[in-house]
């Protein structure tokens, strides 16, 4: 989005997940090309469950926590103008993935000892 006053828009130069060479934590790091300053960058995560986390003002390099799934950048500069970029974190499905499959499995199970009590008696 463009502001009239500011015909420059930002734009997410690179943005990569990497991995830290101090503990190897995940790591997000991006760079916003702009002509009229950028105000912040804010940021939300998704982890296992579909809906988006609380905006936050962030800098690079953001620590990722482990549950993470997918973050969404948001740029704004002081003319108003803003950009949006959502990456994908590869690997931050981990417990919650197996959470979800334990759940499954639980459930078929419960059903299949009820089935089985009621129709084979």
């Amino acid at each position: 989005m463009l502001n009239k006053l500011n015909k420059t828009a930002l734009e997410f130069a690179e943005v990569a997940v990497v991995e830290s060479p101090v503990d190897g934590a995940k790591l997000l790091v991006f760079g916003v090309r702009e002509g009229g300053g950028i105000a912040y960058v804010e940021a939300r995560e998704r982890g296992f469950w579909p809906w988006w986390g609380e905006r936050r003002r962030v800098v690079t390099p953001l620590a990722l926590r482990d549950n993470v799934r997918a973050v969404e950048l948001r740029a704004l500069d002081r003319a108003g103008n803003e950009t949006r970029e959502r990456v994908s974190v590869q690997g931050g499905l981990g417990l919650g993935l197996l959470v979800l499959v334990g759940a499954v499995v639980f459930l078929s199970s419960g059903v299949f000892v009820l089935w089985k009590k009621r129709w084979r008696g």
